[in-house]
């Protein structure tokens, strides 16, 4: 099984949808290159994620190569954000994506509330 992800722009964001399961470096690199694609086309950096239904499987390797190799492509240097509304039952999966992330310069936060998540994001 996969994972599917839609798009939809907002008010000065991108608003994500990721559901089913993320269990690889490459299901990750899947996933930003499908939101960099999007960045391209609608010239906007900020993304809310909704993630609350999707299934994190990634352990620290593949959490590591996926973050090392966003790191060597610059993807720090966009200036973009993201915050992502995450799934309580693979929280130690995002935390750790979440540190994997912020030690690479990735302007990255996992919340619970929407409203927070929209108010750091924009600011």
């Amino acid at each position: 099984m996969g994972f599917r992800l839609s798009t939809e722009v907002r008010d000065g964001y991108i608003h994500g949808v990721t559901t089913g399961e993320i269990r690889t470096a490459d299901h990750v690199l899947e996933k930003v290159e499908s939101l960099r694609r999007v960045c391209e086309r609608e010239g906007i950096f900020r993304f809310l994620m909704e993630e609350r239904r999707l299934r994190l499987l990634v352990d620290a390797h593949e959490s590591a190569i996926a973050a090392n190799l966003l790191e060597r492509e610059g993807i720090q240097t966009f200036g973009g954000r993201m915050a992502t509304l995450y799934n309580p039952d693979y929280l130690d999966a995002f935390r750790l994506q979440e540190t994997m992330y912020m030690n690479r310069s990735l302007s990255y936060r996992l919340f619970r509330d929407e409203a927070e998540a929209l108010v750091w994001l924009m600011r």
